[in-house]
Order: C-alpha cells, then sequence, then structure tokens
C-alpha cells in the first residue's frame, strides 16, 4: 500500500513538472490566470475514460492550444476571458454531454473550432433539442396560439393568422 501511494506521488511530480515545463514554453510563467485556465481546461478533458496516462502530454498541448485560442479572442484575462473559460469547462465536464469531451481527445471537433464555440455549439443535441422546445413554447406564450406547427408543415389558417402577428409584432 505505501509502495502505490509513493508511486502515485511520484507520478503526480512528474505531471507537475511537465505541466511546469510546458507553461514555460508558452511564457506564461508570470499569469496566473491563465495558468488556471489551462489547469481546468486540461482536468475537464483528463476526466473521459478515454483519456490514459499516454495521452496526458496531448491532452495538455490540447488545452494549452483552446486557451491560447480563448485568450487570441479576449487578448486579456479579463471578466468576458475567465467566463468562457468556465463555459467550456462546465460544458466539457458536463455528464449528458460526453460527446463533446470524446470528439475534442478524438480530435473530431479542433481545439480552434472548439476555442470558437458558444453555448448553443457546445450543447448536446438533448439540450439543443430542449432549448427549441422551450423557444417554441415561449413563443406560442406571448402570442397567444396553441397548436404552433413546425417549420415545414402545411399551412392552414392558424399558420396564416401566426405569420399575421409574427409580422405585427416586428
Amino acid at each position: 500500500m505505501n509502495h502505490l501511494l509513493e508511486s502515485y506521488k511520484i507520478r503526480n511530480r512528474l505531471r507537475i513538472l511537465h505541466c511546469s515545463l510546458s507553461l514555460a514554453r508558452m511564457n506564461l510563467s508570470t499569469d496566473t490566470v491563465r495558468k488556471k485556465g489551462i489547469d481546468m481546461i486540461f482536468g475537464a478533458l483528463k476526466e473521459d475514460r478515454l483519456a490514459s496516462d499516454k495521452q496526458e502530454t496531448q491532452l495538455l498541448d490540447k488545452a494549452m492550444r483552446i486557451e491560447e485560442g480563448i485568450f487570441n479572442e479576449e487578448h486579456n484575462t479579463s471578466h468576458n476571458y475567465r467566463s468562457k473559460i468556465r463555459s467550456k469547462v462546465l460544458n466539457l465536464k458536463d455528464p449528458t454531454n460526453p460527446d463533446l469531451r470524446r470528439s475534442i481527445i478524438l480530435g473530431d471537433i479542433s481545439v480552434e473550432q472548439f476555442s470558437e464555440m458558444n453555448s448553443e455549439d457546445m450543447a448536446s443535441e438533448q439540450r439543443k433539442q430542449e432549448n427549441a422546445r422551450i423557444r417554441r413554447d415561449s413563443l406560442k406564450n406571448s402570442i397567444g396560439i396553441d397548436n404552433l406547427k413546425p417549420k415545414g408543415s402545411e399551412e392552414n389558417e392558424e399558420d396564416g393568422a401566426l405569420e399575421q402577428q409574427k409580422q405585427a409584432i416586428n
């Protein structure tokens, strides 16, 4: 048991050393906010079962490139930068959306694409459908129509009335 604990401590020290060297290469030695952002993204990516010890270097590289993309978009570590980092991490850790994390680990979604995604882009298919239902229900409630037909369905008198009410609102 003591041997396992010692092995675990050594592995963690090596991981910290590797992370420190990688961060130094990015010239982030004094920017603790950026370091924390990379650490948070790396931790979220590492939570997936696909992530093995061998892939940690690749995951760290992806985390650094994601953070760099966000930083390049914001140009500083302002509130917007921190909000984007938190949003990415929360979406990566979302247990109902494992496909997002796996897509990034496997390279189906590039780190550049992920850096530019908004919350709606990162949402799971289930969440996207739920958001569409909420918007549809909200629209129905706001204009007083009981049976709003999905786009592409046959038009009837109520659909015509709906169009007229939409135009009146705009």
